[in-house]
C-alpha cells in the first residue's frame, strides 16, 4: 500500500507541474482551456492550438528525458557499485554529446547517424572508464576521477569540433533546454523510451543479484562480467537518447536513485519504475523554473540542474557516498 501511494505522488506532481508549465508564456489558459489542449483535437481556437504545438511537446520531452536519465543512473550505480555514478559525471553523456555533434557535422541529414555515433562514443567512454578504474574490482574513487577526466576530454573535443566547423561550415547544434521540440520529437523519443524501459526491466533481477556481491552472483549462476557489460550498454542507451534531444543534463541520474532507494528500497523491479517517475518530475520541475524564474528569458536547463545537483553531490561526498 505504501509503495502504491509513493508511486501515485510523483504522478500527481507531474500533472500539477504540467498544468503550470502550460501557462508559462503570454497566453494564459483557464482550466477548461487546459483540458481542451490535452483532450480535444479541435483546431478552431487559435490560442489553444498554439499552446498545443509550442508548449505540450517540451513538457513530454522533459518528462521522458528525466525518466531516462534517472533509470540510467540506477543501472550504472548497480553495475559500478558506486553511489556517485551518474552518466554526466562519469563522462558517458559527454561522449554521447560528442558523437551526436560529430554526426551532425560529418553526416548532415543522415538521421540514423546521430543516435548511432552517440551510442558508439557513449559506449567508448564507458569502456575507457571500466578499463582505467578496474583494479581487480571497480575502484569507486578511481571511477569518479577517471569519469571526470573523460568528461573533460569530450567537452574539449566538442569545443574543438564546434570551433573548427564555425570557421567555414554551418553545424547544427542540439538545444540544451526542452523548448524547441515538436510532436515528432515526442513520438521518436517515446519509441526509444518504450524500448529502453523494456530492456531495463528485463535486467532488474540481475541488478538485484549483483547487489549481493560478485561471489554470491557467481554461486547463483550469473556471469558477472557479461551481465555488467549488458546492463552498461542499456544504461548508456538510456543516457544517450535524451542527450541528443536536450543535451547532457547533470545530476538527474545521481540525485533521483538515492531518493528513490530511501523511499522504496533496493528492489530494482520497483526502483527502476519509481526512479523514472521521480526523474521525469525533477526535470520537469527544473524546466518550469528555467522558463519562469526570469520570464521571458529562458535559463538553460543544465544550469538549473547544476544549481540543484551540485550541493547534493557535495553532500553525498561528505556523507561518504551514502544517502
Amino acid at each position: 500500500m505504501r509503495t502504491k501511494l509513493l508511486l501515485v505522488l510523483p504522478i500527481l506532481a507531474i500533472i500539477i507541474l504540467s498544468a503550470y508549465a502550460l501557462n508559462i508564456g503570454s497566453i494564459e489558459l483557464t482550466l477548461e482551456e487546459m483540458c481542451q489542449v490535452v483532450f480535444s483535437t479541435s483546431t478552431e481556437n487559435r490560442q489553444i492550438e498554439i499552446v498545443r504545438l509550442m508548449r505540450v511537446p517540451p513538457i513530454f520531452v522533459g518528462i521522458i528525458s528525466g525518466a531516462m536519465f534517472a533509470m540510467s543512473g540506477v543501472l550504472l550505480q548497480a553495475v559500478m557499485k558506486n553511489p556517485l555514478a551518474d552518466p554526466s559525471i562519469i563522462g558517458i553523456s559527454g561522449g554521447a554529446r560528442f558523437g551526436a555533434m560529430l554526426a551532425t557535422s560529418l553526416f548532415p541529414g543522415v538521421l540514423i547517424m546521430e543516435p548511432l555515433l552517440a551510442l558508439v562514443f557513449g559506449l567508448l567512454a564507458c569502456t575507457i572508464i571500466y578499463a582505467l578504474a578496474w583494479e581487480g574490482d571497480l575502484n569507486p574513487v578511481r571511477l569518479i576521477l577517471v569519469g571526470i577526466a573523460i568528461n573533460t576530454l569530450f567537452t574539449g573535443l566538442q569545443n574543438f569540433i564546434s570551433y573548427m566547423f564555425s570557421a567555414g561550415f554551418s553545424m547544427p547544434t542540439s538545444v540544451i533546454t526542452t523548448s524547441g521540440n515538436t510532436i515528432d520529437s515526442v513520438i521518436h523519443l517515446g519509441c526509444y523510451f518504450i524500448l529502453a524501459l523494456i530492456l531495463a526491466f528485463s535486467m532488474y533481477k540481475n541488478c538485484n543479484i549483483l547487489g549481493l556481491g560478485d561471489q554470491k552472483a557467481h554461486s547463483l549462476g550469473i556471469n558477472v562480467d557479461k551481465t555488467r557489460i549488458l546492463i552498461s550498454i542499456i544504461a548508456v542507451f538510456l543516457a544517450i537518447i535524451p542527450t541528443i534531444y536536450i543535451g547532457p543534463i547533470s545530476f538527474v541520474g545521481l540525485i533521483v536513485p538515492h531518493i528513490a532507494r530511501k523511499l522504496v528500497g533496493n528492489d530494482h523491479k520497483v526502483l527502476i519504475l519509481y526512479s523514472g517517475l521521480l526523474g521525469g518530475c525533477l526535470l520537469l520541475f527544473a524546466d518550469v523554473i528555467s522558463r519562469s524564474i526570469i520570464y521571458p528569458v529562458e535559463i538553460p536547463l543544465d544550469v538549473i540542474m547544476a544549481l540543484i545537483g551540485a550541493p547534493f553531490f557535495l553532500y553525498m561526498i561528505k556523507k561518504g557516498g551514502t544517502c
